[in-house]
């Protein structure tokens, strides 16, 4: 991860209100990979809370692809679905663990 994500004591900030685009791949379905687009809402060090437009389900491992502001490197995350609610734009929230970086 890039040392922009902590502060100057080496604490874990959320980098609150930066929108970072997402590109998400789960299994969930039928067994294929499913390609889904989102925008995080916050991201940290340890996961990201990321709006699409349909819902992921709790315990799945997506593979997840960001760019973080500022950075030309594009990560390469696998995380989980910590959980999941419906937003009142009609689309979706989900809090994703990151798990392997």
């Amino acid at each position: 991860m890039s040392p922009k994500l902590f502060d100057s004591c080496g604490r874990d900030p959320v980098l609150a209100r930066t929108p970072v685009r997402a590109a998400l791949w789960t299994h969930e379905i039928a067994g294929d990979a499913v390609e889904i687009q989102g925008m995080s809402l916050n991201i940290s060090s340890g996961g990201m809370c990321i709006e699409a437009g349909r819902m992921l389900l709790p315990g799945a491992k997506p593979d997840t692809r960001f760019r973080l502001p500022g950075q030309a490197e594009e990560l390469f995350i696998v995380s989980q679905v910590v959980w999941s609610a419906k937003a009142a734009n009609s689309l979706y929230q989900s809090g994703l663990e990151f798990l392997v970086m």
